[in-house]
């Protein structure tokens, strides 16, 4: 009779724990569109508090509708028994629900940022090199203008240079890494 009685206690704590995890689940998707964490935390809380009450008492009616268990018939009254067991087997059931879908918001969160911080970090590149293109071509020229007064072989040696390291410049604009 012990071991048939606990296993009529499994079941029953199997039953439970299913019906509680239909219930969270569906109510905190529901609750996470309606009444985020971050906007209306009094409101959540609350939310929170009348489904697990509701659903431990939908649980203890199940289970007095059904008779007590044969190991149990020993506590008297049956019917605060069964509230508090069934509130402490829900009450577990919601913080796992809703711890994992904290990690989950909290794993999303931690993407996006890391998303954003790559783009930017792209966009300042970009910008960068916008400001280094004219930046470079005009002191080149400048540099070019002064050595055509005073040398012009040294002028047309810098005029070669500057056109391979400028194509070089263009060839590789889009690259973000350079050898």
């Amino acid at each position: 009779p012990f071991w048939v009685a606990i296993g009529e206690m499994a079941v029953r704590g199997l039953t439970n724990f299913g019906m509680f995890f239909i219930i969270f689940s569906n109510a905190i998707d529901y609750l996470n569109k309606k009444s985020p964490w971050k906007d209306r935390l009094l409101a959540r809380l609350a939310a929170n508090l009348v489904i697990i009450i509701a659903a431990t008492f939908l649980a203890t009616f199940a289970n007095v509708f059904l008779g007590p268990p044969s190991i149990v018939k020993i506590v008297e009254p049956f019917l605060p028994f069964a509230f508090i067991v069934s509130f402490f087997q829900c009450l577990a059931v919601f913080l796992l629900i809703e711890g994992w879908e904290s990690f989950q918001r909290n794993r999303d969160l931690e993407r996006s940022i890391s998303q954003l911080e790559k783009e930017k970090l792209t966009t300042e590149l970009t910008a960068l090199r916008q400001q280094v293109n004219p930046h470079f071509l005009f002191n080149s020229l400048n540099v070019l203008s002064e050595l055509i007064h005073e040398d012009l072989g040294k002028a047309d040696d810098f005029i070669q240079h500057f056109s391979r390291i400028y194509r070089y410049v263009l060839d590789i604009n889009q690259e973000t890494v350079v050898t």
